[in-house]
């Protein structure tokens, strides 16, 4: 708990939502979750490249045995199918194990990318957040801040297996801290290696020392991470989420916070993306796809209940940030079409 005295943010990757809070001086200050996470990300690159699985599995019979059942499944069903596999024991283990073995030519070094984008993704938002809470009096600014940023979750294990040299994810970190606009300078990650390690808010800690932190005064709101046009005016990429006007229709004519972040990636982590105008048209039509989509069931509920529905659009879960849709929706593409990106030489 000693780094509890300090800033942390943990960030618990589960299957289908990363659980993302933020702590300063042993307090909760914010807490929320995204749906980007190990089915997005590892389950949805395996079983797209099932030969990758198969490479992962090695001459393990029990995962051999579970892949050959995979075959005729529909799609649906069978992403669920490999999420199951990858959740197994024995799968980790040879994950661990066998990965180096994969690594260096594709699908193997496909996987290393995508998982590397996908956090740098995360944390370029999570940076956002922290300037929006700083600029808001919540966070402390503080001269030569640094920051520990916690990792936990199922899906951390695999991370850690794919990043497992000490300092991998060093221009991960360097990316984080140039999103922070100056808020954080220096920033360390700390790795749980065990599924359940994390067992308080997604803290790498003892449930009894959790006892002597403030989850009292928190907050939840998140920001769009671009701006949004509501009804013909356009909101800013700081605009909160909940506070989107439901009765109003919502969309985004440019991505320019997605675009940067790609843009960084090169800069900073090495690695290049071919952002085609096909894939930025596909972002944005995914994005407004979402929006529509978000806002029609909003406005089914004010139709219903207008008490209810004041209450769900409190609830900044109700609405995911298209900053983080458009993320999602780009490492999909990239899983899909893996020769438009790869580490600078």
């Amino acid at each position: 708990l000693s780094s509890m005295t300090e800033t942390v943010v943990t960030i618990d990757i589960g299957g289908q939502t990363s659980d993302i809070s933020v702590w300063q001086d042993r307090k909760l200050l914010w807490r929320n979750s995204l749906q980007f996470a190990g089915r997005h990300i590892l389950t949805s690159y395996l079983n797209v490249h099932g030969n990758l699985l198969e490479q992962l599995a090695g001459k393990d019979q029990e995962i051999r045995a579970a892949i050959a059942q995979l075959e005729g499944l529909p799609s649906d069903v069978d992403q669920h199918a490999v999420e199951v596999i990858i959740n197994s024991d024995a799968f980790r283990q040879n994950f661990a194990s066998r990965m180096n073995l994969v690594e260096e030519k594709m699908p193997g070094v496909g996987l290393k990318i995508v998982a590397e984008i996908s956090l740098s993704g995360l944390t370029a938002y999570i940076a956002k957040i922290l300037v929006h809470l700083a600029d808001q009096g919540i966070l402390e600014r503080r001269s030569g801040l640094s920051l520990k940023v916690c990792l936990g979750g199922r899906a951390s294990t695999l991370f850690s297996a794919l990043f497992a040299e000490e300092r991998a994810l060093d221009p991960v970190l360097k990316l984080f801290c140039e999103e922070t606009e100056g808020l954080v300078s220096t920033a360390e990650i700390v790795r749980s290696r065990h599924p359940k390690h994390e067992v308080a808010y997604g803290l790498l800690v003892n449930p009894i020392g959790a006892n002597n932190l403030d989850i009292e005064a928190r907050t939840k709101g998140m920001i769009t991470g671009e701006p949004v046009r509501v009804d013909g005016e356009t909101v800013p990429a700081t605009a909160m989420v909940d506070e989107l006007d439901g009765t109003k229709s919502w969309r985004v004519d440019e991505i320019p916070n997605l675009e940067a972040f790609f843009a960084r990636l090169d800069r900073t982590v090495g690695i290049r993306v071919r952002l085609t105008d096909n894939l930025k048209s596909d972002m944005r039509g995914e994005i407004n796809r979402y929006l529509a989509n978000a806002r029609e069931h909003l406005s089914e509920e004010m139709a219903e209940d207008r008490e209810a529905a004041n209450t769900l659009k409190g609830d900044s879960t109700l609405v995911e940030p298209p900053f983080i849709v458009g993320l999602r929706t780009a490492v999909q593409h990239l899983i899909e079409h893996p020769a438009v990106m790869a580490y600078r030489e």
